[in-house]
């Protein structure tokens, strides 16, 4: 006689029935039987591991399990071993087991763990990245392809094939380790030749763990680490790009006091030296200032982050019946650690920036409640322009300053950041204030800003005293 698993009576009866039916019509003759697999219904499978116990899959989801369907939002498995070689016994135990689950799930008693499989995730962040590029494009009117659309195509076309060859099913298989084999997959088949791409496809991944975050399918503890470029034994070259903007030094280095100013007071030269008064070189070195003085202001990375700012984006927020304050949301580019969303307060001198850009704009001068519920985007109208290529005209304003003598170093966009978050520092603002406004760690801003602060200080309490 078969020695059974202890179960609840009740559960153990109508258990056997099911067991007891189908064994009485053979149906296991004609269940769907594969090298390793037996399908025993819709929703239970059974399968050996390495020729030693026989192991069972629950389909959880499955609509003939009868799962209160609010409870299961979303595709869930149930794995474990049925702690026994005999077949027959095998069988049984899963049928006690899938009964079991079902009761303690609709009583809200279940504490066994729920897998997740991590194909439908894939599939699904695939449509959301899809589903915003669209939504993007048709802010801009543009047809060119966005960078959600290359995270997008990176995830179907290189991390889900990864995922398959590897058999990494289950949301829980993204583990530090498995990240880290998957960018080795990249490296070895030399599909992360560049920084851009190397950064890119860690976006991807990030989209995808974060909406698997998101629906509580990961645990914060359980978030994985992405492997360093030094751990993958990868030295990049720069490009083009990168070479005209400066040394890779430059971009963590904030700007002298004596070049800021002459930054800040040589743009009008810079606008009046136009040889051919051409309405968008006009408008984007104009533009150029203000996206100057923007960046200084609220701390925010240049390129995508920035110039992706809708008016929708800035939002007041009130208090109380009488005081408020005004907040943004970043949802382009790097946008944080985890790359996400960021909402912050938007710094009163940034909000200054932002009227005089519609001012130079319109022509008119608008509060900022005008001005949030405006459309389009804060730094250019896309019925009559195109996203202004401000890192160009930045190279062309530096060379400018260049051959005036007017700089000691060279600097990028990126020092803008620096230089708030510098000046955060050096008011004495709390650091993880400052980590969370920027959307850095503490520990970023501890390895990269804190020595630049402590050399600015020394500086002006030189200049202060002469």
């Amino acid at each position: 006689m078969i020695e059974l698993l202890q179960y609840d009576e009740n559960v153990l009866k109508k258990a056997l029935e099911v067991a007891k039916q189908l064994v009485n019509k053979e149906q296991f003759e004609d269940e769907k039987t594969t090298a390793h697999s037996i399908q025993l219904n819709s929703y239970t499978t059974i399968y050996k591991v390495n020729d030693k116990y026989y192991y069972t899959t629950i389909k959880l989801h499955d609509k003939n399990y009868g799962i209160n369907p609010h409870l299961l939002p979303s595709e869930k498995y149930h794995r474990q071993s049925l702690g026994t070689q005999d077949l027959e016994q095998a069988k049984i135990n899963a049928m006690l087991m899938a009964e079991r689950i079902k009761t303690e799930i609709n009583n809200n008693t279940y504490k066994e763990k729920i897998h997740y499989s991590l194909a439908p995730m894939i599939r699904e962040c695939i449509r959301n990245l899809k589903d915003r590029a669209a939504k993007k494009k048709s802010l801009s009117n543009s047809v060119r392809k966005n960078t959600l659309e290359e995270y997008a195509d990176f995830l179907e076309k290189q991390f889900a094939p990864f995922c398959r060859e590897n058999e990494i099913k289950r949301v829980e298989e993204l583990t530090s380790a498995n990240i880290a084999r998957y960018f080795e997959y990249l490296r070895d088949s030399d599909k992360i030749k560049s920084s851009t791409r190397f950064r890119v496809n860690k976006t991807a991944v990030t989209e995808l763990l974060d909406l698997c975050l998101f629906k509580g399918m990961l645990k914060k503890e359980s978030y994985p680490d992405f492997p360093s470029a030094k751990y993958l034994n990868i030295n990049f070259k720069k490009n083009q790009k990168e070479k005209n903007n400066g040394n890779s030094d430059d971009k963590r280095k904030p700007f002298k006091l004596d070049d800021l100013h002459n930054i800040n007071s040589n743009f009008d030269a810079f606008i009046e030296a136009i040889k051919r008064k051409n309405k968008k070189v006009i408008y984007n070195r104009h533009i150029l200032k203000l996206y100057f003085d923007f960046l200084c202001a609220q701390g925010c990375r240049p390129g995508e982050e920035t110039l992706n700012v809708l008016f929708s984006d800035i939002e007041k927020e009130m208090i109380n019946d009488t005081d408020f304050y005004y907040k943004i949301t970043f949802t382009a580019g790097k946008m944080g650690e985890q790359d996400e969303p960021r909402t912050v307060e938007l710094v009163p001198a940034a909000a200054d920036v932002i009227i005089k850009i519609m001012k130079y704009r319109t022509d008119e001068t608008m509060t900022l409640d005008q001005v949030i519920n405006l459309e389009g985007y804060l730094f250019f109208d896309v019925n009559t322009q195109n996203k202004p290529g401000l890192d160009k005209i930045w190279e062309q304003y530096r060379d400018f300053l260049f051959d005036q003598k007017l700089l000691s170093q060279s600097y990028v966009l990126y020092s803008c950041r620096h230089e708030y978050i510098n000046k955060a520092l050096d008011e004495g603002q709390d650091i993880r204030a400052v980590a969370k406004h920027c959307g850095n760690s503490v520990a970023t801003i501890e390895q990269h800003y804190d020595d630049f602060c402590i050399v600015r200080q020394k500086k002006r309490k030189a200049l202060n005293n002469k």
